[in-house]
């Protein structure tokens, strides 16, 4: 019990013998200074010729300053008066001045000013353990394990790194945590600084967020010198002397504050103790894609990665999570980046990632039944229910979060009228009136978009327009795409370069090969709902129209794509991979597109271009030419030119393959019906005009209830018989 009050004693009067020796210390550097510096130090003073010691009037002043721009400090252009008790290093001296601001500021910034001056540059709310993040994502404790395994063993091997280490595994004191929006990379960021803190292993964190103004790049080095001079007791003295030697280094660039605030004092204090690389501590940078200049996110890498490149042994390990946003790829290529920086790249789609998702909804059901049983039934959610959000979520944690708070909703009180709520909007069909459950996801997609630039806005949205409604069956790669849209290689990567959160996005050494594809369905799901994108819907009326007017301009121009700028990303050594998949795609999604523009004004616009579409060259898809021919029919007198019965007497036309009906071709009939009327069994349809003409057979499949199956063998039979028609001569097409 005494030993404890004595301590307690010494720890509250060391803030005072602090001040003393830092006082003293700037007294002794000043006097110094003064034979260097002969004209900048004048102190005037009397002194005792005998040398004998004369003690000083109590109400006299000891020291007088004037102290210039560091003047004020205190309220006055005075220090507070500090008495002598005969032993100092001015001890024999009374009444002097001193006229430099260097001496001030070191006795200033000696003690803890220098923390309180970083204190006010800091960025409020950045670190792990701030109030303004009490509910910070962290991963359930089963989920994101071999990962976080993975991170642990990458901290401990550079703690226990040595000499007789290979130096390239040693120089990897920096490792980047990289992923999609969604993905859950701020909560393993979390855990692992909580983790780290626990074992006094964290130097610093810092944890940006755009929406709540975390993302000034000038508080950084504050934020990270502050918490580490808080938590490293070594370190602050260190650093508060590099701020009394140059108070203005906190209005100095990125670069002179990283190396004069962290990695000058670290290296003193590893110059002293070698062993303190041996446990080295772990700085987290979180979010660095919310910071707001792209500039200053690169420079933070760099900054990091040179120092790390240049120096193999150190007591600092750096974590930095973000999206793999594009201004980071030029840093990511570089050839010597692996040696340097290790990687990590979480997915939404991989294996684990859907396991976890399914582990942490199954957790929090059960959370939430404990909670409410009194609410709920004993099986509750019902089976069906949760494995539509699994397969929603996807592994798109995020998604999982998000409904999970919904239904935990504390306001509406009812887990079961939440769930209820969030099953309709997850299958596409929300409730007017009813609260959106995904409204934090599609906050998280706004920010995303919003920092598409308006120069690109158009061409952007016409890229997304192609990705979100003609992906399937087979989308066109990324090359394809752009000249389908007649976009050169930089106008195509321009418009997609802040949207690499939510779109994987292949280089151009890949692009003929890989499509543009979502990261996942929710985002393509956001941009297709007018209610929860605003802005950046991706009006579908619109992308049908533009498709069908770019696939026709294709099909009728194809030959002249270089003169008529069709072809932008290609050279002419390349037109023939080039137009291959491009005319297997924009044949039938041209019709296909067709069939969807339902405005008129459109609609005459499109009939003109078919005029000129050769149809000789159709290709012929099920799923497509029915609805096609039934809209074309029901455009008006102008498609009577293009679509009409073949009868006796019709120009020419050309010949194409047979194709016979499926048994179950509903369009067809449901189009041979309304085009020609329910009596007519074999219909022949002449479309196209004068030498781009073609005609075709439309017969009723066998699962038409007004077919028997000798009237189905009958129409095969017939089909048979005009597929048989000598070369030269009239045929037909069976559509099916």
């Amino acid at each position: 019990m005494l030993l404890e009050t004595v301590q307690i004693v010494l720890d509250r009067i060391q803030p005072l013998k602090d001040y003393f020796d830092a006082f003293f210390f700037a007294m002794s550097s000043g006097e110094r200074k003064m034979h260097e510096e002969r004209g900048q130090v004048d102190l005037e003073y009397k002194e005792d010729q005998e040398m004998c010691p004369v003690q000083p009037e109590e109400d006299s002043p000891i020291i007088s300053a004037d102290i210039g721009q560091v003047g004020g400090m205190y309220g006055q252009d005075r220090l507070p008066v500090v008495h002598d008790d005969g032993t100092g290093t001015f001890r024999f001296a009374h009444d002097f001045v001193i006229h430099n601001a260097t001496i001030i500021s070191q006795i200033i910034h000696a003690g803890d000013i220098g923390l309180k001056i970083l204190g006010e540059k800091r960025m409020i709310g950045a670190e792990v353990d701030s109030s303004a993040r009490q509910y910070a994502p962290r991963c359930h404790p089963q989920t994101r394990k071999s990962l976080r395994n993975r991170v642990i063993a990458w901290i401990e091997q550079s703690g226990n790194s040595d000499q007789t280490d290979d130096e390239s595994e040693r120089a990897r004191r920096m490792l980047w945590i990289l992923g999609p929006a969604g993905v859950g990379k701020s909560a393993v960021a979390q855990t692992i600084a909580d983790e780290m803190k626990g074992e006094g292993r964290l130097g610093a964190s810092l944890f940006f967020s755009r929406p709540n103004g975390r993302d000034d790049p000038e508080q950084v080095i504050p934020t990270l010198a502050h918490q580490l001079a808080v938590k490293h007791p070594k370190y602050k003295p260190l650093l508060n002397q590099k701020l009394a030697d140059d108070p203005t280094l906190l209005e100095k660039t990125l670069r002179v504050q990283f190396k004069e605030l962290i990695i000058a004092p670290f290296h003193t204090l590893m110059t002293r103790d070698s062993s303190t690389v041996r446990k080295p501590l772990l700085i987290v940078i979180d979010g660095l894609d919310e910071c707001r200049s792209e500039e200053a996110q690169c420079e933070f890498i760099e900054l990091i990665t040179e120092h790390v490149r240049s120096v193999h042994r150190f007591p600092l390990l750096w974590l930095v999570r973000s999206r793999p946003e594009w201004h980071f790829r030029y840093l990511l290529s570089r050839p010597d980046f692996p040696a340097t920086c290790r990687r990590e790249h979480m997915t939404i789609d991989d294996p684990e990632a859907r396991q976890d998702v399914a582990l942490f909804l199954r957790d929090e059901f059960a959370r939430i039944h404990r909670v409410f049983f009194e609410y709920l039934p004993p099986t509750w959610p019902p089976a069906d229910a949760f494995h539509l959000i699994i397969l929603k979520a996807s592994g798109l944690f995020a998604l999982a979060a998000i409904v999970i708070r919904f239904i935990v909703d504390r306001i509406a009180d009812d887990p079961n009228g939440q769930l209820l709520i969030c099953l309709d909007a997850l299958s596409g069909s929300p409730l007017a009136g009813t609260k959106n459950p995904l409204a934090a996801l599609d906050l998280l997609y706004q920010e995303i978009c919003c920092r598409i630039s308006a120069p690109t806005f158009h061409t952007t949205k016409s890229i997304l327009g192609v990705c979100a409604f003609y992906s399937d069956p087979t989308p066109l790669t990324a090359r394809h795409l752009a000249n389908f849209l007649g976009l050169d290689q930089a106008e195509f990567y321009r418009s997609l370069k802040n949207l690499h959160s939510v779109l994987a996005i292949p280089s151009a050494t890949d692009s003929l090969s890989t499509p543009v594809r979502f990261y996942h369905a929710s985002f393509q799901e956001f941009l297709r709902e007018p209610r929860r994108s605003g802005q950046y819907t991706v009006n579908e009326d619109a992308v049908h129209y533009h498709i069908a007017v770019k696939a026709l301009d294709w099909q009728i121009n194809q030959s002249e794509c270089f003169s008529r700028g069709l072809s932008k990303w290609a050279s002419k050594e390349d037109l023939s991979a080039l137009l291959g998949p491009i005319n297997a795609f924009s044949n039938p999604a041209g019709l296909k597109a067709c069939s969807r523009v339902m405005n008129q004004h459109a609609r005459r616009e499109l009939v003109e271009m078919l005029k000129k579409f050769n149809f000789r060259t159709l290709v012929f898809d099920v799923d497509v030419l029915p609805k096609f021919l039934m809209w074309l029919h029901s455009t008006g007198p102008e498609a009577q030119t293009i679509l009409h019965v073949g009868v006796f007497g019709c120009p020419p036309h050309h010949s194409i393959p047979t194709l016979f009906p499926p048994r179950t071709s509903d369009d067809l009939e449901h189009c041979r019906r309304q085009v020609f009327g329910a009596h007519d069994y074999l219909s022949r349809v002449h479309l196209g005009m004068e030498g781009r003409m073609c005609e075709i057979s439309l017969v009723p499949g066998f699962s038409n209830l007004d077919t028997t199956w000798e009237d189905f063998v009958l129409g095969l039979q017939a089909v048979d018989a005009i597929d048989a028609t000598p070369a030269g001569e009239e045929s037909t097409v069976d559509i099916g």
